[in-house]
């Protein structure tokens, strides 16, 4: 008897030491390194967060920052076709909080995020069509209503065409 009680008490120990840092914690630390510029390390605190604290606040929290971080490419892409990859992964991140967490005020952050990517960024205009209009649906009430519905009546439009139709309609 002693010797399990020994045994779970080492497991235990073991199990402890390895979350020796909080959920809290790890987003803090994320967030340290996201001001001190250093956005590689702060997404991978982000990631570490999601994966060792799978249903905490925090870890939504972290996931749409770390989608601002791919969004605003602030890990330097060497070419081109590595850009497109950030906004996919942004994406990632956006849809992940959608699954995870469809009742946190960052899913609606995440959904519009989500939308202007693919509407502006990607060019996957039906995807974000569908996007803005689940938007609409879910949040009626959202401050970002009037954007949605802008994005929406843009979508395919160049810059041009869209002052041009600004500058046609009666005040």
């Amino acid at each position: 008897m002693k010797k399990i009680l020994l045994l779970l008490s080492a497991i235990i120990l073991i199990f402890t030491a390895c979350h020796s840092k909080s959920d809290k914690q790890y987003f803090d630390s994320a967030v340290e390194k996201a001001k001190a510029k250093n956005f590689t390390e702060a997404v991978k605190e982000y990631d570490f967060l999601a994966s060792e604290f799978p249903h905490s606040d925090y870890t939504c929290k972290g996931l749409l920052e770390a989608g601002k971080i791919y969004h605003s490419i602030l890990i330097p892409a060497p070419v081109k076709a590595d850009t497109q990859k950030s906004f996919m992964i942004a994406i990632g991140y956006y849809k992940r909080i959608l699954k995870d967490f469809s009742d946190k005020p960052e899913a609606e952050s995440a959904l519009f995020m989500m939308a202007f990517i693919q509407a502006n960024e990607i060019n996957q205009l039906d995807s974000a069509r569908i996007s803005y209009i689940t938007f609409l649906k879910k949040y009626p009430g959202s401050p970002m209503i009037n954007s949605v519905n802008l994005e929406l009546n843009s979508l395919g439009k160049t810059p041009d065409q869209i002052l041009d139709a600004s500058e046609r309609k009666p005040d």
